[in-house]
């Protein structure tokens, strides 16, 4: 369902009343008692800040769309409290038509903002499973209760109506933040328990079960750190991009936990993971010293080292750490660092087609979000720097051996390396630095035969195999004779 906004439209939700124009939308909640007493219900003796998902109800009515009448239902949206302060609360609705159910999410504006909206509208230019939605005044009840972000979220109608998949379900782990896990005062997405099958929350979608089995084979193979399977297991062109979009915004937190929603597409016989990443990006001076050489690890401490320890972070981790995946993952890296200009330029774009609702807010409010708008654009740049300098980085050190006609071969680059000499092929991608299960670094030397008789230090050539750059400096060549 796309959501065409003009002027004084007006649609029913659930007993409630919907207007939508270019600015507002205008939600009047007839049973805003009955939400008050589930509200108060499910607060009521909790010492921790969260609302089960058991707790919230859907309430009753109907939806008019273009003259026709539709029974329509509402509840509450969020399971942090943080959707449920100052009087003021973010909402789900469904309703069906011809097409099939029909959602779409108003989330307050203190907890989605257009640096959400840029940062999934880029997923979605890139052919990953994302939706980006826009900034509304929200009129609820005839009060004006300020900035909401109207989004269609990733539910089953649309993944079937946007994307390639067709037989499919969405698997997500459990919401319940009284887990043990909580850090302090801090709910916990992620529990120990992430790669039990039995933690996951169960759903109505009957290959349900089935998508369940792919899972726990999944845990096996991440817990056994079988990383051959692991990748049979995934479109590798899709994860390569996924990774790579994320290492940019450096944010782990859609990563983990019940924040992660995973797509087992059963005519593929694949997992893809949804891309809804719910901030502006992570500075990535945050938790690790800004350092092109732990490009691999900025995503992973990206929320700090309570999200770092997330058992499921280990499947990414994995499949970074293995070559053949790495190097389609740089591929990647290197097609968004040559598009780095239309990219920001997206960015700017979604801000400015926002900033009519924006600039209605009070400016404490308005500065913050100006603020994001400039923090998302520095994370983005300095996401670009340090990914130049980790693709373009190469030092070649080398020591041919005379007596036995042979070139030991160190190449201490991020990308592989392809190695002529006298315009012949020797070696075509050798990675010099592979990865540990944990991404730390391993460094290895190659010996390549040369059977010539008069071996010259400048037929030798080094190309990095993704820029296809010719390696002219920092090549150090010497000789060694061993009889």
């Amino acid at each position: 369902f796309a959501f065409v906004l003009i002027s004084c439209s007006e649609t029913k939700i659930g007993k409630a009343s919907i207007i939508h124009d270019s600015l507002y939308v205008y939600l009047n909640i007839l049973e805003q008692e009955k939400l008050d007493s589930i509200k108060k219900l499910a607060f009521t003796n909790l010492d921790t800040p969260f609302m089960n998902s058991e707790s919230k109800k859907w309430v009753k009515g109907t939806i008019t769309l273009k003259g026709t009448k539709y029974d329509a239902q509402i509840k509450f949206h969020g399971t942090n409290i943080k959707h449920y302060q100052d009087n003021k609360y973010s909402y789900s609705i469904k309703w069906k038509d011809s097409l099939g159910t029909n959602f779409f999410k108003l989330i307050k504006g203190e907890e989605a903002f257009p640096a959400i909206a840029a940062i999934n509208k880029i997923a979605l230019n890139n052919k990953l499973i994302s939706s980006s939605g826009s900034m509304r005044i929200g009129i609820i009840n005839g009060l004006n209760k300020g900035v909401y972000y109207l989004v269609e979220p990733l539910k089953h109608n649309n993944i079937k109506r946007n994307f390639k998949h067709k037989e499919f379900a969405i698997l997500s782990h459990t919401s319940d933040w009284s887990r043990k896990e909580r850090n302090g005062k801090r709910p916990s997405h992620w529990s120990k328990n992430d790669l039990f099958a039995g933690h996951i929350e169960n759903n109505k979608n009957p290959l349900f079960p089935k998508a369940l089995h792919h899972y726990k084979l999944l845990s096996e193979d991440i817990i056994k750190k079988n990383t051959g399977n692991l990748k049979a297991k995934v479109d590798i062109d899709y994860m390569a991009n996924y990774l790579a979009l994320a290492l940019i915004f450096n944010d782990v937190h859609f990563m983990t936990g019940d924040n992660l929603k995973l797509l087992y597409d059963f005519e593929q016989e694949k997992f893809y993971p949804l891309f809804r990443i719910e901030s502006e990006g992570i500075p990535f001076e945050t938790f690790l010293d800004t350092n092109f050489i732990e490009l691999n690890r900025f995503l992973f401490h990206s929320q700090g080292e309570h999200y770092s320890k997330a058992p499921f972070l280990q499947f990414f981790a994995l499949l970074i750490s293995d070559t053949e995946f790495r190097i389609k993952r740089d591929k990647y890296l290197y097609q968004f660092l040559n598009n780095k200009e239309n990219i920001i330029r997206e960015i700017e774009k979604v801000h400015h087609n926002n900033s009519a609702v924006m600039n209605l807010i009070e400016e404490d409010k308005k500065y913050i979000h100006l603020n994001r708008a400039k923090r998302q654009k520095n994370i983005v740049k300095t996401a670009f720097s340090l990914i130049s300098k980790y693709l373009n980085y190469a030092h070649i050190y080398c020591t041919y051996d005379k007596s036995k006609k042979q070139l030991s071969f160190n190449a201490d680059s991020f990308c592989p390396i392809d190695v002529y000499y006298n315009d012949k092929l020797l070696l075509a991608n050798h990675s010099g630095i592979n990865f540990t299960e944990d991404l730390k670094l391993i460094q290895s030397n190659k010996e390549l035969k040369i059977d010539v008789n008069l071996f010259s230090a400048k037929r030798l050539m080094f190309i990095n195999s993704i820029t296809k750059d010719t390696i002219k400096q920092h090549v150090y060549v010497n000789f060694i004779n061993s009889k």
